[in-house]
């Protein structure tokens, strides 16, 4: 993976705070409304009010209160400012690199003359964009420059300006037309044979000023290929997602080779249509290890002058324009090679919560099913994949009343599921009866066809670390202050003393641990449910995930005059603060992680959600942040705890 340094939040505010989301007032800047579900103000100072909902002093974790009140009338979807203007966020890729390669067809002399006007224009429409061109010429072009000096002292200013002279080979078994020549022992038709793969590449070297040609595309690459050419663009498997790959190491006749994939632009020989609308939706869920390959003919630069600028035009607006394939690949260094830098794992949690009586009014469920489906397909859109926490009482008995597949349907795209359990504070809770509900819910989420491994919602007096072992759970999220009342005097860490003052979860419910970042940014097994701040990785006890340095759940990161938790820009500016003092506190000997949480409950709206990502791009541009769910970063554990012990 490519990984560039920089310092980028400078940049990631200003993208913020100068157009990417709207500006009604400079300090605090709405885009959506303050009513709750039902269109009433909420008029609450306590950032987790629980005055709407009975039930809520029961709540647990870090956002289980903060939308309680939201119900399927929310309002909350709005993206209009206090003008009313609808606002638009451009989404940017985090992709790595981008490339185009021209096969250039066996032709004749004739041909390529009626053709060199039209190549010569092309070169000069990318020249214009910043485009460097991998040009791969057969031997038929290749003879024909180097028979006209100049021709070739054009060709060798293109290369000076950044275009690659390349090589494309049509083996003897090529669909259409051998170009004669072959590392094959027996080759068909004797009469056309020209020679080996070293003649061909004698020929073609005369090409580039330093004699070298490195790249080529083409078939036949287990028996056609020299050891000059380090580098490889194929067709993969002839499917528009051939446009976005990695670099690979093949071996093709003993020789190493980097290798990554294309896809036709314009070019008959694909049966699929690449368009701009699928290109620009890829875009959205690269990383910047990412290479986007594109492959056109010279039939193509003549016949669709239009599309081809239209694709330079899209690139050019993604910032991202055309390298030389072998530029891209001489630089490219992968994540193996930078393994000795940390990085923040970044996981958004989902509790699904607040709206009751969903097994009875199939019309509710519909409505929660599609801010939750839309919700998750924006942030995948982005390659971030939820942790998706559920209320079993509320919306799994929807979906056992509705025969609803949608968990099953978001695991099966990439998402995890968790249960939101929102116990271990009623009266009268003992550990065997906590114990038994967990088990009872695990076991509920489970019938719904998904893998049930981490639950939230269960910060108690009582061992709730014990309650979720013997439950079954492996991992436990959403962990804040209340979480503490398990301890004592003797075990509770130093500075924390009076969250054992506590009267209900509400009056703690900062996050658990934002200020000692080597117990919040670090996933690790407690030695005990009592004194779970003491770290045992080899316990048997669930792995805690926590939400890093951030002091609120994302609901609450931003509030009014007033003190009530709101959704708007300053929300995602106290976010990138919060990654950059995770940054500060980076530990290579240990797996860095971010949890962050908020309820559904209300909807953030699509242009917050947009600038999140707009905000996070040059953190991930640089290598300093990665997308996990909160299903990886525990698979991410497993693997550094058993790295530990060896």
């Amino acid at each position: 993976m490519s990984h560039r340094k920089s310092t980028p939040v400078l940049l990631a505010l200003m993208l913020i705070l100068s157009g990417c989301l709207g500006t009604s007032e400079p300090g605090i800047i709405d885009v959506i409304d303050t009513t709750d579900g039902d269109g009433l103000s909420d008029n609450s100072t306590d950032n987790n009010s629980t005055a709407n909902n009975p039930t809520a002093n029961n709540s647990t974790d870090n956002n289980s209160t903060e939308n309680n009140s939201t119900d399927n009338n929310s309002t909350e979807n709005n993206s209009t400012d206090g003008n009313g203007t609808t606002e638009v966020v451009q989404n940017y890729s985090a992709l790595g690199a981008s490339y185009l390669i021209i096969h250039f067809e066996p032709a004749t002399n004739v041909q390529i003359d009626e053709m060199w006007p039209y190549l010569q224009d092309f070169i000069a429409s990318a020249d214009a964009g910043n485009h460097d061109l991998t040009l791969a010429f057969p031997h038929h072009w290749a003879s024909n420059i180097l028979d006209n000096s100049t021709r070739l002292n054009e060709v060798r200013i293109w290369e000076t300006n950044g275009h690659e002279l390349a090589l494309h080979h049509h083996s003897r078994d090529h669909p259409t037309e051998w170009d004669g020549y072959s590392n094959s022992i027996t080759p068909p038709r004797p009469n056309a044979y020209k020679g080996n793969m070293s003649a061909l590449m004698e020929l073609m070297n005369q090409l580039p000023a330093d004699g070298k040609i490195v790249t080529a595309a083409g078939d036949g690459r287990e028996t056609d290929w020299h050891p000059d050419l380090l580098y490889s663009a194929e067709a993969g498997d002839k499917v528009p997602a051939d446009m976005v790959s990695r670099p690979k190491t093949t071996t093709y006749v003993g020789n190493n080779v980097t290798m990554v994939t294309k896809a036709g632009y314009q070019v008959h020989f694909t049966s699929y249509d690449l368009n701009l609308d699928f290109i620009d939706s890829e875009l959205n869920a690269t990383s910047d290890a990412d290479i986007l390959g594109f492959v056109i003919q010279n039939e193509t630069f003549i016949d669709y002058v239009s599309e081809l600028q239209a694709l330079f035009d899209l690139l050019e607006n993604r910032s991202l324009p055309l390298r030389s394939l072998g530029d891209i690949l001489s630089n490219y260094e992968d994540e193996e090679s930078m393994s000795d830098q940390p990085v923040l794992y970044l996981s958004f949690t989902l509790h699904i919560e607040g709206w009751a009586n969903e097994d009875t009014n199939q019309e509710k469920f519909n409505r929660h099913s599609d801010f939750i489906q839309n919700a998750s397909d924006l942030f995948s859109s982005y390659g971030a994949y939820m942790n998706i926490e559920v209320r079993p009482d509320e919306f799994i008995a929807g979906a056992i009343a509705w025969n609803s597949s949608l968990l099953a349907d978001l695991e099966a795209e990439g998402h995890t599921i968790g249960i939101h359990a929102d116990i271990g504070n009623a009266p009268g809770t003992t550990l065997e009866s906590m114990t038994n509900v967990l088990t009872n819910m695990k076991a509920m989420g489970e019938a719904q066809g998904v893998s049930i491994r981490g639950v939230s919602g269960i910060c108690s007096d009582l061992d709730w670390v014990q309650a979720a072992y013997d439950a079954g759970y492996e991992y436990i999220t959403s962990i804040v202050e209340y979480c503490m009342m398990s301890m004592t005097n003797e075990t509770i860490p130093v500075g924390y003393e009076d969250v054992l003052n506590c009267t209900s979860p509400a009056g703690c419910h900062d996050t658990a641990f934002n200020a000692a970042p080597e117990y919040s940014m670090h996933p690790y097994r407690p030695d005990s449910g009592v004194d779970w701040a003491n770290i045992n990785h080899s316990s048997d006890y669930p792995v805690l995930i926590m939400s890093g340095v951030q002091q609120h759940s994302f609901h609450c990161l931003s509030t009014t005059p007033v003190g009530d938790c709101i959704y708007n820009n300053n929300t995602i500016t106290a976010y990138i603060e919060a990654v950059e003092l995770a940054l500060e506190n980076l530990d290579g000997d240990f797996l860095n992680t971010m949890n962050t949480v908020w309820s559904l409950g209300s909807t953030i709206p699509d242009e917050l959600q947009h600038g999140l990502f707009t905000a996070l791009q040059p953190y991930i541009d640089s290598g300093q942040v990665e997308f996990a769910s909160v299903g990886e970063v525990y698979d991410l554990y497993l693997v550094w705890a058993s790295a530990q012990s060896e």
